[in-house]
Parts: C-alpha cells; structure tokens; sequence
C-alpha cells in the first residue's frame, strides 16, 4: 500500500533520490579532480608546449582558472527573495554560456588551427580536447538546449491556462 502513495508521479521515488544524491554528490569532487589534473598537465608539459610556440598552453591555463572561479557557488544574501535569487541566477548561467561559448571557438582555433606535432604525445593535447569538448557542451546546453526547454513549458504551461479557461463552472 505504501508504494500506492506515488502513483501521481509527482515525488521522487527512491531510486530517483539515490542517483539525484549521487550526482550531486560527485559533481564538486569530479570538478576538484578535473581542475587539479588541469594545474598537473599544465606544470608537467609546459616546456613542450613552449616548444610549440602557440596560444594553446595560454588558452588550457585561462580555461582550468575560469573553471575553478565558475564552481564557486555565488555569494548570496540572506535578504534576497527567491525570485530575485533566481534573476540573479538565470543571468549568470546566460553569462557563463556565452563566456564558454567564447573560450570554446578560441580553443578550436588553437586545437586544429596550429601545429602540434611537439605536444602531440603528451596529455596536454588530450586535456586541451576534453576542454574544449566541455565548453562546447555547456555552450550548446545553455545557448540552445535551455531555451528550447523554457519554450516547451511556456507553451504547455499556456495551452493548460487556455484549456483551465474554457471550463465552464
């Protein structure tokens, strides 16, 4: 009887809240690992990616700190509302894309624009891709995926108002 109580689909089942737990869980220690093999791969090849004479050791280093500055969370007060915490919010994940979006063409042009052949061995070519690969990603969730979604509700949230309209009392 007590796994009748859900059958709304509105609350979380259990196995729901272990994965949702799990991710969150996981997502600061993936970001910590992820930063600091950034810092290692860096110290370690920077005399070959020296070597090469291009923007690509400058484009990893200013990536790995804007990565490590965007997983802060924002400092917030405690008199704002939610609704002004959420304004707040939405623009500085609208900022982040587009920044990510902006580190993402700079990586692609010193990626495949440049030769490498003096760092093509070593684990800072691999990061330099897997970099740009996440920026790539968040630019596209943000730039395209997300508002997709907010247009989707919209219109739904809208055709349900105009069905809750048409009922007669």
């Amino acid at each position: 009887m007590a796994e009748d109580s859900n059958l709304d689909g509105t609350r979380p089942t259990f196995w729901q809240g272990c994965c949702c737990g799990l991710v969150i869980a996981a997502s600061p220690l993936l970001a910590a690992l992820y930063i600091s093999y950034g810092v290692f791969t860096l110290v370690d090849d920077y005399a070959a990616a020296n070597e090469c004479a291009s923007g690509l050791w400058v484009y990893v280093l200013t990536s790995v700190i804007f990565r490590a500055l965007s997983v802060l969370p924002p400092s917030s007060k405690k008199e704002t509302t939610d609704e002004a915490r959420n304004e707040v919010l939405g623009g500085m994940l609208c900022c982040l894309g587009f920044v990510e979006g902006g580190f993402a063409a700079w990586g692609g042009t010193q990626i495949w624009g440049t030769d490498h052949s003096c760092v093509a061995s070593s684990k800072f070519l691999v990061y330099a891709k897997c970099t740009f690969g996440l920026q790539s990603v968040v630019f596209a969730s943000v730039v395209v995926f997300i508002p997709v979604m907010l247009c989707v509700a919209g219109k739904v949230v809208s055709a349900q108002s105009t069905n809750n309209d048409n009922l007669i009392v």
